[in-house]
């Protein structure tokens, strides 16, 4: 009830067995080294998982994760993987959230918070990811706004495997499903569904003027690659589909960003271009005047919008 359930100065590894926490303060786990799991369950209630200098692997067994604490990281990865040039490195086994197997369970309802944060890469190959946001971003004392955050992360985001579903509840404000500062690749072979029923969340900001955080289910600051993968995504309210500040492209597999109240693809004006090269893609819209905003260049493949 005061600190952490379990604490390692070097690591933490389960390979079996049944093992149930809860905590109102601090984390159910914290490790120094790395968090390694391949096989038996393990169940955390309140607080989360944090790695201070080192990275989170999973080859195997199952998570479930529950909290309503307010502006918690469930998993917390704070080692930013980097080369002697001060690159992010993208190697999978360097990436901070590495998932190989096994099935995680979320369920995060406090506001602020975030299921995965990573100063570094995520790293999906196999398995599953299946959870609800339910909390709100919010305003912090600093004027600074707390995004709520399914999975963020500061290098890259990449699915390269398994079966995944992700969401958040119309209640929640500002969510944003997946959040990368330096660019997200889909394919593999995985299957992903992101359902952002996310609205606006309204703030004044530090010049006294009124503000908004837009929600999204995929938003990345650099390059969107999406390969061969089935993909489909759902907005409603103020969330975008797909919101980048840069390229995306579309090689291979099946994209449907379905039944969307704002844009399907939404892109920063003179930042990049939707580049359809391949593969099938269906965008619908029930209200934006159209499913895109930015250029957009159908080169092959099925493209069907409107």
């Amino acid at each position: 009830k005061q600190k952490r359930g379990i604490q390692s100065g070097d690591y933490v590894q389960i390979n079996g067995g049944k093992i149930s926490i809860s905590s109102v303060l601090g984390n159910c786990i914290r490790a120094n080294d790395y968090f390694y799991m391949t096989d038996g369950s393990l169940t955390m209630n309140g607080g989360g998982l944090n790695v201070t200098n080192g990275y989170f692997q999973m080859d195997g067994g199952s998570m479930s994760v529950s909290s309503s604490l307010k502006d918690v990281k469930i998993i917390d990865v704070e080692t930013e993987f980097v080369d002697e040039d001060g690159d992010t490195i993208a190697d999978a086994t360097h990436g901070a959230f590495y998932l190989n197997n096994g099935d995680i369970a979320f369920n995060v309802r406090g506001d602020g918070s975030r299921f995965v944060k990573t100063d570094g890469d995520i790293v999906v190959k196999g398995g599953s990811i299946k959870g609800l946001m339910a909390g709100s971003s919010f305003l912090a004392d600093d004027g600074e706004v707390e995004n709520a955050t399914a999975m963020k992360a500061g290098g890259v985001i990449k699915f390269l495997g398994g079966v995944h579903a992700l969401s958040s509840s119309p209640s929640a404000l500002g969510v944003r499903l997946l959040s990368s500062d330096n660019g997200m690749t889909f394919g593999g072979g995985v299957d992903i569904s992101l359902a952002d029923s996310s609205d606006l969340f309204r703030y004044v900001n530090s010049n006294g003027e009124d503000d908004a955080k837009n929600p999204a289910a995929i938003k990345s600051d650099n390059p969107v690659s999406i390969n061969l993968c089935n993909m489909y995504i759902r907005t409603d309210n103020y969330s975008s589909g797909i919101w980048t500040e840069a390229d995306i492209e579309i090689n291979d597999g099946a994209v449907i960003v379905a039944d969307c109240k704002q844009e399907c693809i939404r892109i920063k004006k003179d930042r990049g271009s939707a580049k359809f090269n391949g593969g099938y893609f269906v965008g619908t819209t029930r209200s934006a005047s159209s499913p895109f905003t930015g250029l957009v260049s159908p080169r092959g493949g099925f493209f069907c919008a409107g």
